[in-house]
């Protein structure tokens, strides 16, 4: 490997007169190209990225790019603007299930409101899917004695019934 030259050797060159000195240069000249290639080989390494090699993103550490929209900046401020109209949901007429909350006693008095009739009711519906509930079906294959000759039959389980216990094809898939 190419070194630079210490003072010594560049004294001694200088000593030997032009020749020497342009030996020395050239050799010099010799290690700072082989540095110009090594430092070109480094930032293309560092300036590589998922995003112009064949890298996976995981390799790029913690300077990962922001992203960006690609809509343009609009005067409006964000979220529904004045005069649109809103899409909600909206009661049904007859739901599946209802609860009656009570009002067992007055928030202010105290005085008990079981026996007092209801004036009016505020309603709130709620949307949900069901549960899953888990669907069983036994399957019994029934067994006979022969009157005529004694011997024990029983009727078979249909195709895809092997075990005492098993989940369905519903379940498997």
């Amino acid at each position: 490997m190419i070194q630079l030259p210490n003072k010594e050797e560049i004294r001694k060159a200088y000593k030997e007169g032009e020749d020497s000195v342009v030996n020395l240069f050239e050799k010099m000249i010799d290690y700072i190209e082989m540095l110009s290639v090594q430092v070109k080989d480094l930032q293309s390494q560092v300036s590589k990225s998922s995003k112009n090699s064949s890298k996976p993103p995981s390799s790029d550490g913690y300077k990962k790019p922001r992203t960006s929209s690609l809509r343009d900046r609009s005067d409006k401020k964000t979220g529904g603007q004045n005069g649109h109209q809103g899409h909600t949901l909206t009661m049904v007429d007859n739901p599946n299930h209802t609860e009656v909350h009570r009002v067992g006693r007055c928030g202010n008095c105290n005085i008990s409101l079981i026996d007092i009739e209801v004036v009016d009711y505020e309603k709130r519906q709620v949307f949900d899917v069901p549960p899953i509930k888990i669907y069983v079906t036994e399957h019994k294959a029934e067994i006979k004695d022969c009157p005529s000759c004694g011997k024990r039959n029983k009727a078979e389980f249909p195709e895809g019934v092997a075990q005492p216990v098993q989940y369905g094809n519903g379940v498997k898939a």
